[in-house]
């Protein structure tokens, strides 16, 4: 009895290590916002940004990475995200998007982003 639970244990954990996602990984994952404290998210509380790296733009509030500005920015998957004055990054939205709503954010005219993110 004790080797079947010790086995049932292990694979419930085997099974739940390859359910889930792994973690975060900036951009590349198209329907996850940015954590707080990380490039393309929100500043902290504090108005810093987990890493010594990692900037807060006071005027945006939100993080971005010195060595690669457009680390973690997805534009709402509906733009482009570019490097831009003071080498911060910014986003260029496709048509029908804009970006006045935030800076690092596409929404189109209703404020929907038309993917699957939320902010």
């Amino acid at each position: 009895m004790f080797l079947r639970s010790k086995s049932c244990w292990i694979l419930g954990a085997v099974m739940a290590l390859t359910m889930t996602g792994g973690c975060y990984d900036g951009g590349e994952e198209e329907g996850k916002e940015a954590p707080p404290g990380t490039p393309g998210g929100w500043c902290l509380e504090t108005l810093t940004c987990n890493e010594a790296s990692w900037v807060c733009d006071k005027d945006g509030l939100y993080c971005y990475d010195l060595d690669d500005p457009c680390s973690g920015v997805h534009c709402g998957w509906n733009g482009a995200c570019v490097i831009g004055e003071g080498s911060k990054p910014t986003c260029v939205c496709d048509a029908g998007y804009s970006n006045e709503m935030f800076s690092l954010y596409c929404a189109g005219p209703d404020g929907a982003s038309g993917g699957s993110a939320t902010f």
